[in-house]
């Protein structure tokens, strides 16, 4: 989990000519899980986002990435 505190200190100067606005509080839930399915093979599934917050992150004036998802399969051929 993150826990992510609102910012609302905005610096007194500006960075170019970018204005700086505050961000406000959010929670992420992420989870991870890996299976080992013999010595050469390997299953992950990792979900990041699980409630799909929207949120910004501060200094960021684009909205952050929502839900996502990745399975991946780690096979190892040969001797070792």
């Amino acid at each position: 989990m993150h826990f992510v505190w609102a910012q609302d200190r905005i610096p007194s100067a500006f960075f170019g000519s970018a204005v700086i606005s505050p961000s406000e509080a959010y929670t992420l839930v992420d989870l991870f899980a890996q299976y080992v399915i013999n010595d050469n093979a390997v299953l992950n599934v990792n979900i990041d986002n699980l409630f799909d917050v929207a949120y910004r992150q501060y200094l960021d004036q684009n909205p952050s990435p929502g839900l996502s998802a990745r399975i991946g399969l780690t096979l190892r051929f040969g001797a070792n």
